[in-house]
């Protein structure tokens, strides 16, 4: 007589209530919150600009009388 003990149910996973498919999508979105944060990190001090103008409006400012203000 063999006092082993087999047990018949199956493996579970370390995790049970996410599942592989909940590991992989928590697991994806640790690794873009780390990349996104590191970008923010590495790229918080720079200023850009695409062509280094700006977009606005020209309102030339002309004298009504011709003279000096003293």
């Amino acid at each position: 007589m063999s006092t082993t003990l087999e047990s018949t149910a199956p493996p579970q996973s370390r995790i049970p209530f996410l599942g592989t498919r909940g590991v992989f999508m928590a697991s994806a979105l640790l690794l873009l919150l780390v990349v996104g944060c590191t970008y923010l990190f590495l790229t918080r001090g720079q200023i850009s600009t695409d062509d280094a103008q700006i977009d606005g409006r020209l309102v030339p400012i002309s004298p009504k009388v011709s003279g000096y203000i003293t």
